[in-house]
C-alpha cells in the first residue's frame, strides 16, 4: 500500500499511470508487471459514511428562524441512495474508488431561501455532474453555502468538477457573482486516514 498525497488539478488516472510507471521503473530488474488489479482509493480524515451523514445533517446545524424557509431548504436536499462512492470504477489499467466533498460558500456569505433559486442550484449541481459522468449522493443546499458529495470520474481532475460547478451554477443564475475565487475540495472514500496511520 502506497499513501501519495495529491493536489486537486491531477486527474487519478494520471496519478495511476505515474505511479504505475515509476513502480515498474524501480523493480524492473525483478520482473514485474503491474496488472488491472491496482487500486487507486481516495480518503480524507473522515470516510465518505461520515461525511455524506454530515452533508444530510447540515439543515439540522443551520437552523433559520422562519419554519417556511427550512422547509424550502429541505425541498432541495437530496439523497441518491443508489449512489455508492465506495463501488470501484474500472479502466483497462486500475480499479478506482473515488469520492470528493465540494464546498461552495457564496461571495460575501449572502443568503437566500429563494424557492426558484434553489431548485436552479440542485438541478446544476445535478446536470453538471452527470455531463463529467459523475454521480451525487448527497446535496445539502443552505442559504449561504452548498455541501455535496459526488463519486467522480477517473479521467476528472477535482479542481475541473469544483470549477465547473461554480461556473455552471453562475451561468444558470444569470452570469451573478455567486462565488469568491475559492472553493474547498477534499477526498473521501470507505477509510479515513486512521487506516494508514
Amino acid at each position: 500500500m502506497l499513501l501519495l498525497s495529491t493536489t486537486p488539478p491531477l486527474k487519478p488516472a494520471f496519478i495511476v499511470q505515474r505511479t504505475k510507471g515509476r513502480l515498474q521503473h524501480l523493480l524492473s530488474n525483478r520482473n514485474v508487471t503491474w496488472r488491472r488489479n491496482f487500486r487507486l482509493t481516495t480518503l480524507g480524515d473522515a470516510n465518505s459514511s461520515a461525511v455524506e451523514d454530515y452533508v444530510e445533517q447540515q439543515l439540522g446545524h443551520h437552523n433559520l428562524a422562519s419554519e417556511q424557509s427550512q422547509q424550502e431548504l429541505e425541498s432541495v436536499s437530496w439523497c441518491d441512495p443508489s449512489v455508492k462512492i465506495e463501488e470501484p470504477m474500472y479502466s483497462s489499467h486500475a480499479q478506482y474508488i473515488l469520492g470528493l466533498h465540494v464546498v461552495l460558500v457564496h461571495e460575501g456569505r449572502w443568503r437566500t431561501v429563494e424557492p426558484a433559486f434553489l431548485k436552479i442550484t440542485q438541478s446544476g449541481i445535478l446536470k453538471t455532474a452527470a455531463k463529467y459522468d459523475c454521480c451525487v449522493s448527497r446535496i445539502g443546499i443552505l442559504a449561504d453555502h452548498i455541501h455535496t458529495t459526488i463519486r467522480f470520474h477517473y479521467e476528472l481532475a477535482p479542481v475541473q468538477l469544483a470549477l465547473s460547478l461554480m461556473n455552471n451554477l453562475a451561468y444558470l443564475h444569470g452570469m451573478r457573482r455567486l462565488w469568491p475565487d475559492s472553493y474547498y475540495v477534499g477526498t473521501i472514500g470507505p477509510y479515513n486516514m486512521n487506516a494508514v496511520r
